[in-house]
């Protein structure tokens, strides 16, 4: 993967930023400031640099005009703000690869690196400049998604990229799913082994919670925060359903957590079937500060393949009241409905099913006639020449009896050979 060093003296920028980049793909690391900077890339050599320019004691531009008479090949891309376009140009021309604004829009931010990688690749390439030597990111121990989440798919292993990512920093967590995927089961694995983990896990429902209340639990009259904050200090506060909140509060939520109190924000929202989680529902504001870059849950029928080590991590938890984990089975053909069954209640549908049919299986393997109608229906439908055969039997076969069995008369008035009638 890429690597990119973030230079900004201040660390919230560092959080923010390797929650967008990292799940884009690239393996980020820190500076506080251009000094540090230096040396870190004459020793490591990372393939991007992407720097604020307005920092101290060396700012921007002077760590890039040493940088580039270290490496006149380094790839540095510079932040800056909308009052400081003049000097991102006076950056272009010492050298810099390209400036991006902030507040940032995550597309252009991801796309200009993007950019910035793949001229790294085609210099390489070419033999100009030098490979980075920086490891792929490590330190943080191996994240295990719990029962719902685990498989091998792609969208799988993208998203546990992604949690593995997120889920030592203390920036605020948006994740969106439609119902049944696992959406609070995540939440709960990112605060368990996030840095508030020794704190409380404290949830409020916005959906069903009376607005007044819900305001005045989270920001009292002088506009301090409230009783919320007090109750997951320490730890974590899980809003779900967030895009339930008027836009006064989702404001006042990212304005809150902007200033990093003592405990992580994450937020859910169910996302309707074959719904865009991109609708707009939220305010400028809370999409900046908390959901810049959604984790996404993907929905079963977005990860089929997945269906056989969900069945077998389900009877493993003993869901069969007759038979011990290791006795029940399910046959290949009955896996195969299942599979190509479309899910749309997700991984708790597919639960229910499974300790529904092996409660009324008779035996430990489950056949397809054990599924039910709605996962094994298309699956039974016979072909269009066999549908057709049926109907035509099912026609002469009335015929013949309307015509008290004659088949001569019957013949003439379907307009059929009576030879048809024979075997009837």
């Amino acid at each position: 993967m890429p690597s990119v060093l973030i230079v900004d003296d201040l660390p919230a920028v560092h959080e923010l930023l390797d929650a967008v980049i990292s799940p884009a793909g690239f393996v980020s690391s820190f500076s506080l400031d251009g000094r540090e900077a230096l040396e870190r890339y004459k020793e490591e050599h990372f393939d991007v640099v992407l720097a604020d320019i307005s920092m101290s004691p060396m700012d921007g531009l002077t760590m890039l005009r040493e940088l580039k008479a270290f490496d006149r090949h380094a790839i540095v891309v510079m932040m800056t703000g909308y009052a400081s376009v003049e000097t991102a140009v006076k950056a272009l021309k010492l050298g810099a690869f390209d400036y991006v604004m902030k507040p940032f829009k995550l597309e252009e931010l991801v796309g200009t690196l993007n950019r910035a990688a793949a001229t790294v690749k085609a210099n390489v390439a070419e033999g100009v400049g030098r490979a980075s030597t920086r490891l792929p990111w490590a330190g943080a121990r191996t994240l295990v998604l719990p029962g719902p989440l685990s498989g091998e798919s792609q969208a799988v292993k993208n998203l546990h990229r992604q949690v593995q990512k997120i889920t030592p920093v203390r920036t605020p967590v948006l994740i969106q799913g439609e119902r049944g995927t696992g959406v609070e089961e995540l939440a709960r694995v990112i605060h368990s082994e996030g840095p508030f983990k020794e704190g409380p896990f404290f949830a409020v429902d916005c959906a069903r919670a009376d607005p007044d209340s819900l305001r005045e639990s989270l920001f009292n009259l002088d506009g301090t925060l409230g009783s919320l904050f007090a109750q997951a200090k320490g730890g974590t506060l899980l809003m779900r359903e967030v895009q339930m909140l008027k836009p006064e509060l989702q404001n006042g939520l990212a304005d809150a957590f902007s200033g990093s109190p003592d405990c992580r924000l994450i937020c859910t929202q169910t996302v309707p079937t074959e719904s865009d989680p991109d609708d707009r529902c939220f305010t400028d504001e809370f999409a900046f500060q908390v959901a810049s870059f959604p984790l996404v849950i993907p929905p079963l029928r977005l990860r089929l393949d997945d269906i056989p080590p969900l069945v077998h991590h389900i009877l493993k938890q003993g869901v069969s009241p007759w038979y011990a984990p290791d006795q029940v089975e399910f046959t290949t053909e009955a896996e195969d409905l299942l599979s190509a069954y479309p899910w749309p209640g997700n991984v708790n549908e597919l639960w229910n099913v499974i300790c529904a049919v092996t409660a009324v299986a008779q035996g430990r393997q489950i056949q397809p006639q054990h599924l039910p109608r709605r996962i094994r229906s298309l699956h039974t439908w016979p072909t269009l020449a066999q549908h057709l055969e049926e109907r035509r039997v099912a026609y002469l076969k009335e015929m013949l009896r309307c015509a008290g069995r004659d088949r001569a008369q019957a013949s003439r008035l379907a307009d059929v050979p009576e030879g048809e009638f024979d075997r009837l």
